[in-house]
């Protein structure tokens, strides 16, 4: 091999180990929940239990007479300025429940709130709640049919934005799309229904 053809391959081997690396570390958010410097609200009262430990967030909803129980970060300052397209990857897990759980995502804007939904009964959805009329709206929904989700020990999310449409994934079965109305995002939580209890082993924002 000449010269050239030496230089040629190694600078390709270099720009692509590069490339990869910089897609590998492309994360605007990558919480794994081994402490809590986004500020995650960690307490233990009659309406939930919510901490981090062991590498994991759990969420405890206790007040039956509420619909569920939330908890996100104080610091969302990676909210700010998301580029045009990203995409939101998180995992759960319920541990304990007395009533069929309900979990997932909520994205706010300022005056609206997406909630990413699964349930034990294999039902995935996405619902808009607008503050300024207090209505709120079924965007689409599915029953999966899949037991197997159900059954996982982990039940994966994913949340693809590109503009405003929006899709959304249980274990890579599509729940649906839909067009967002908000482009902006002031805040993130994760949530569980009452009555039950969940843990959450990360949430990824690329």
């Amino acid at each position: 091999m000449n010269l050239k053809l030496l230089l040629s391959a190694t600078l390709s081997v270099f720009l692509f180990l590069n490339v990869n690396g910089q897609t590998k570390q492309a994360y605007i958010l990558k919480e794994d929940f081994n402490n809590n410097t986004l500020g995650w609200t960690e307490e233990f009262t009659k309406a939930h239990r919510t901490e981090i430990k062991e590498g994991s967030l759990y969420i405890t909803s206790l007040d039956t007479s509420k619909y569920q129980s939330s908890n996100g970060p104080q610091n969302v300052s990676f909210l700010w300025n998301l580029p045009k397209s990203f995409e939101i990857t998180s995992s759960f897990q319920v541990l304990d429940n007395s009533l069929p759980a309900t979990f997932g995502i909520l994205l706010y804007s300022t005056s609206l709130n997406y909630r990413f939904a699964y349930s034990e009964t294999a039902e995935g959805l996405l619902s808009e709640y607008d503050y300024n009329r207090e209505e709120e709206a079924t965007l689409f929904s599915k029953n999966t049919h899949t037991p197997d989700i159900v059954s996982l020990k982990t039940i994966p999310f994913k949340i693809k934005v590109n503009d405003r449409k929006a899709q959304f994934y249980v274990n890579n079965v599509l729940i649906g799309e839909e067009v967002l109305k908000a482009k902006s995002w002031s805040d993130i939580r994760l949530f569980t229904t009452s009555g039950a209890a969940i843990k959450v082993d990360y949430l990824y924002i690329q």
